[in-house]
């Protein structure tokens, strides 16, 4: 429809199909009164080097939420699927087991699998809010081999989080098999008084990857849309 527009126009002037021209629109907004009459209210020139370089800004920020969007919906697509494996990994573990945490078992009567028992000293603890939710609480920990980790609990086990302080020694599992999204995480702190799941505990319900999917997806529609609106619009 957009060519048989185009073909009237150039025939009207007599202007052949395939010579070259150089476009300068002009947007027009018109108030129409109710007698009829016709009141222009602003206009906008767009002449061809701008119509050009807005053809070309569309098509890169379609292309880049593209880009975005798919290795955003790749990338938690294949964390969530390596989460499902590691929880199966964890949950057949005997090492995973939560008795090798409680601080009156020593460290070294654990079985060694796909989780490990260290003694992590507490470095910091932090709080972080959330626009639609409650606190979240954060242990900052260092662990004798020199791992430094930033670790969120589970809000129902913020207790622990209460009792511990800077300097304090605490026991943290950690899930250690190797080839997982979960690798090297930690999933649960326990001190004298009891135990608290991080969010990479495979039983903490937390479904991480859910909101990479989701903005994942939502960034690629915002792409595809963009691409489609510059095609029907010729931009």
């Amino acid at each position: 429809m957009a060519d048989d527009f185009i073909d009237e126009i150039l025939e009207r002037e007599g202007v052949p199909r395939n010579a070259r021209l150089r476009v300068n629109v002009v947007a027009r907004r018109v108030r129409v009164t109710p007698d009829g009459t016709r009141h222009v209210v602003s206009e906008t020139y767009y002449p061809q080097g701008m119509l050009a370089r807005k053809r070309t800004r569309a098509w890169w920020l379609a292309l880049a939420c593209l880009a975005v969007g798919g290795a955003q919906l790749a990338y938690g697509t294949w964390a969530g699927r390596s989460d499902l494996a590691a929880a199966n990994a964890f949950r057949a573990d005997p090492s995973c087991s939560s008795r090798w945490i409680d601080p009156r078992q020593p460290p070294s009567a654990a079985p060694r699998g796909a989780c490990r028992v260290d003694t992590a000293t507490v470095v910091a603890r932090h709080v972080r809010y959330q626009r639609r939710g409650g606190p979240n609480y954060w242990l900052v920990t260092v662990t004798p081999d020199g791992s430094r980790d930033d670790t969120p609990l589970l809000s129902s086990d913020a207790k622990l989080w209460d009792r511990v302080s800077p300097t304090q020694r605490i026991r943290a599992q950690r899930f250690v098999a190797r080839g997982y999204h979960l690798s090297g995480s930690i999933t649960a702190f326990a001190d004298d008084s009891g135990m608290s799941l991080t969010w990479y505990h495979p039983d903490s319900g937390t479904h991480l990857q859910f909101l990479n999917v989701l903005l994942g997806g939502a960034i690629l529609v915002a792409g595809l849309l963009l691409l489609y609106r510059s095609r029907s619009r010729g931009i």
